[in-house]
Parts: structure tokens; C-alpha cells; sequence
């Protein structure tokens, strides 16, 4: 049982509402259990590297609302461990960065684009209108789509529905 949040419970006499607590049961799923699950696409595996928490969490809840799944990857080594996951499965991959990220390791964003890209996986990149130079790189290394955090918000659904269709 999990402590979410206070609902109305009626107006007090001072005119504002007095509340108790909303108790909602959270039921979690293993990674085995939406494999088994007949909504869950596991022919499709859609990565990404976002630091910034509303895009990463955008593209997780966007993904699993379509029925696939979403990892966030920060490392070529845990790029590379889902790669090969995705390969032992026959599943195709998409990559998402946002080349504004700041990773820890000397890995940039760039480096996990040029890894995803050499592994054949579908790759989008996009970075902030004022950033150029990070969106030109991504061009320069072949990524499939290059866009702006706005754009890239616009068309999220439509991209993994893309993907997720291929």
C-alpha cells in the first residue's frame, strides 16, 4: 500500500475541504511478466540516453503506453550489454539520445550515437534549438533523425509508433 496523495473529503466549516489520504495498491510487473504478456512487444527494443527526467520519462511511459520497452542507458558497456540482448532476441533496435546529456564516464552522448549507429540500430537525436553545433554532429554521424526538444516532443509518439512498427 502506497501513500499518494489527500482527496476532498467534504467542506469544513471554514469553507475549505478537509482531506484523508488516498491509499492505492501499486502492482509492479517483472521484466519476465510484460515479456509473457500478449501487449508487450518484445520484437522491438527502444533504448536511450537522457539525463534531463522529463525526457527520459516521456519516452519510458510513451514506450510502455505502445506496448514495448524503454531502457535508459548512460554507458557503452550497458549500450552494449542491451545490444546484445536485443540481437540474441532478433529484436530491432531504436536508439533515442538527447546530446545535451551529461554523463559521468568520458563517453559523450555523441560516442553512445556513433556505437548505436555502427550496431545498426535506428537512431533519433535531438538537443535544445540554441545547440546547433551538438545537432550538426548527430547529422554528421548518420543519425536517422535530428530534431529539437520541441520537435522531439511533438512527434515522440509518432517515432516510437514508427519503430515499433518497422
Amino acid at each position: 500500500m502506497v501513500l499518494c496523495t489527500h482527496l476532498p473529503v467534504d467542506e469544513g466549516f471554514d469553507g475549505f475541504a478537509k482531506t484523508e489520504p488516498l491509499r492505492a495498491e501499486m502492482t509492479v510487473k517483472s521484466h519476465s511478466d510484460l515479456e509473457a504478456s500478449s501487449s508487450y512487444n518484445v520484437e522491438h527494443m527502444i533504448l536511450f540516453t537522457a539525463t534531463n527526467l522529463v525526457f527520459g520519462m516521456k519516452i519510458a511511459s510513451t514506450a510502455t503506453a505502445l506496448g514495448s520497452r524503454a531502457q535508459g542507458v548512460r554507458t557503452i558497456a550497458k549500450m552494449q550489454e542491451q545490444l546484445d540482448l536485443a540481437a540474441a532476441a532478433k529484436d530491432s533496435v531504436l536508439y533515442i539520445v538527447d546530446l545535451d546529456s551529461e554523463l559521468l564516464e568520458p563517453a559523450t552522448p555523441c560516442a553512445l550515437l556513433a556505437h548505436a549507429k555502427q550496431s545498426g540500430a535506428r537512431t533519433v537525436a535531438f538537443a535544445g534549438h540554441v545547440r546547433p553545433d551538438l545537432l550538426d554532429a548527430a547529422r554528421a554521424l548518420g543519425c536517422d533523425t535530428v530534431m529539437t526538444n520541441g520537435a522531439f516532443s511533438a512527434r515522440l509518439p509518432e517515432l516510437l509508433q514508427s519503430a515499433i512498427s518497422a
